[in-house]
């Protein structure tokens, strides 16, 4: 996914019952008119490396065309794609559909939404200026002679990084939003609620006194008993430098539930003795009823909990590389702050469908807000203070790579063991909301052996960081176990389903277990290699080989695993 510096985290409702965070593209304090129509002729000039420029184009309409010519100045060779709006999808793409080296190509839409036009050199190693000109429904472009500019915005540039940002300037106010009737404010301590009783955003007032309730809770939860620094103070924008919320028809308007909104960097946050960088001030918003929920209050406080924590983090780095950890941590947020409404236990099932994607995956847009049982299971062996270490740390590096040394420079374990350890724990449920994940969250095993032989995988291996599991349905015995796949490891964990424990079983590529004792059985297919960009991870292929053998099993290592709400899996 394209990480962009607002990296407004949005919690959004799925299918009229489920939350998750989306990225928005919207440049800072553009309102999307949704009503109206995106059409016309729009021309562009810059400059392009191997890593592209990208073109937004926003609220498009299912059946209409894009058209996209880009000509490169002094023999630059372009090329052009389209795709979705984070570009984990490409529909179209072309190199030299025009004269010589020029790009051209047309896409009819075929649903509404949001979409991405890519222009690059096609030798990644070049970098030049071009001219593009995207048009959407307009006259057809013919290469060069291209449809004069009809003076409509069609496209925005896409700016990736915290670059995207304003640095803090208190002489220039940053807009916010305008709400449907007149703005009105309650206050709290640390807060100030701007809401309206007319139009649209209506909201009334025993729902802004719940609201102030869970704001000032989430307060006292997050910088006084978790200990984490208060966000950044703003200019004023809101009337003073209290935090301010929003309060908006976002549910029916956008399908979304809140969205945390950075706006200017200040560099360094005054709240923690560290000096950050890339620390900005933002502000919240969140829907006015929640109406429609089956549980809208709960909803709401779930919902402030988790965008409060994104205000938080901007405090560290308003736009990390390691997107996902933003999700994951706030989701985590909303357990430790209302455990009797968190909305984060859901997302176990998206975890559990995808084990073997790399750590930070951006393949599937919601199995990053199930990574937050990587911090969960963090917090089993650590306590809650590691996340806030982790962000701590990851104030001044960049990217999962400052994860990963994180974790071994502070806590002294390789990102590995943390990896397989939580791999351990998804697979026996080994969590303190477990019986909230639902039905659906079943854990996927890649396959199942009945009897002897060799088990390939279905698809197509396991990512750096991710785990194939493969359930041992076989009759009790001793038995070899071997594993070709390049650098992956070989682990057995054998289950006492009575005893409610599981122990671990650590081969390398190769060794014996007895299965004798343990009713339920897996081999975990575990990846260790760690990876820079979670946008390239690649799969290794691997076989499993099961055979009957004479020897020895060899011994379990020495830790005894709760395996007391372990449901089978495959």
């Amino acid at each position: 996914m394209r990480l962009t510096g607002l990296i407004i985290l949005l919690l959004t409702l799925i299918g009229g019952a489920s939350a998750q965070d989306e990225v928005d593209h919207t440049p800072p304090n553009r309102l999307r008119e949704m009503g109206s129509l995106i059409e016309g002729v729009q021309h562009f000039r810059g400059t392009a490396a191997g890593d592209g420029v990208y073109y937004d184009l926003f609220d498009l309409r299912a059946g209409q065309t894009v058209e996209a010519y880009a000509q490169g100045v002094d023999g630059l060779d372009t090329y052009l794609a389209i795709g979705d709006i984070d570009f984990l999808e490409v529909f179209l793409e072309d190199d030299d559909s025009g004269p010589g080296t020029d790009a051209y190509l047309r896409y009819t839409v075929p649903e509404d939404g949001d979409y991405s036009l890519w222009i690059a050199p096609y030798d990644e190693n070049t970098t030049g200026d071009y001219l593009l000109v995207i048009a959407v429904d307009a006259p057809a472009l013919i290469n060069e002679q291209a449809a004069p500019e009809t003076g409509d915005t069609v496209a925005v540039l896409y700016i990736g990084g915290s670059d995207a940002l304003p640095d803090a300037n208190c002489s220039v106010l940053q807009e916010r939003p305008q709400l449907s009737g007149p703005m009105e404010t309650r206050e709290t301590p640390n807060f100030v609620i701007h809401y309206t009783t007319r139009g649209e955003d209506a909201a009334t007032p025993d729902y802004i006194k719940e609201v102030a309730e869970a704001l000032e809770f989430t307060w006292e939860q997050v910088t006084i008993n978790m200990g984490w620094p208060a966000p950044p103070q703003d200019c004023g924008e809101g009337g003073d430098r209290r935090y301010d919320i929003y309060i908006e028809e976002i549910l029916d308007n956008e399908d979304l539930l809140g969205y945390a909104q950075p706006e200017a960097r200040v560099g360094d946050n005054p709240s923690t003795p560290e000096i950050e960088e890339w620390a900005a001030y933002s502000y919240l918003a969140i829907d006015n009823d929640f109406s429609g929920m089956e549980r809208p209050l709960s909803i709401m406080r779930a919902t402030v909990a988790h965008e409060f924590m994104h205000s938080v983090q901007y405090g560290y780095d308003v736009s990390d590389a390691f997107y996902a950890f933003y999700e994951a941590s706030a989701a985590w947020s909303e357990t430790r702050v209302f455990p009797d409404d968190e909305d984060a236990a859901r997302y176990a099932a998206d975890l559990f469908a995808l084990p073997d994607l790399c750590l930070g995956s951006e393949a599937d847009e919601l199995r990053m807000y199930g990574e937050w049982l990587l911090v969960e299971s963090l917090t089993m062996d650590y306590g809650d203070n590691v996340v806030e270490m982790l962000w701590r740390e990851m104030a001044t590096r960049e990217g999962i790579t400052g994860f990963f040394d994180a974790l071994e420079q502070r806590l002294g374990v390789m990102p590995e063991e943390v990896v397989l350890r939580w791999s351990i724990r998804n697979l026996l449920r080994d969590y303190a909301l477990a019986e909230r994940f639902g039905d659906e969250a079943v854990l996927h095993v890649e396959g199942q052996m009945k009897d002897v032989g060799d088990l390939r995988p279905w698809q197509d291996g396991v990512q750096p960081l991710g785990v194939d599991y493969v359930r041992l349905d076989l009759a009790s015995g001793v038995y070899m176990l071997t594993l070709n796949g390049p650098g992956l490891l070989l682990y057995v964990i054998g289950i006492d389903i009575d005893g409610g424990r599981a122990q671990l079983f650590d081969l390398g590529t190769q060794g014996t277990v007895d299965f004798s004792p343990y009713d339920d059985l897996y081999a975990m297919i575990f990846n260790p290699q760690r990876h820079e960009d979670t946008r390239t991870c690649q799969p290794a292929d691997w076989t499993l080989n099961v055979a009957p053998s004479a020897e020895l099993g060899l011994m379990p290592t020495g830790e005894t695993w709760n395996a007391s709400q372990y449901i089978p899996s495959g």
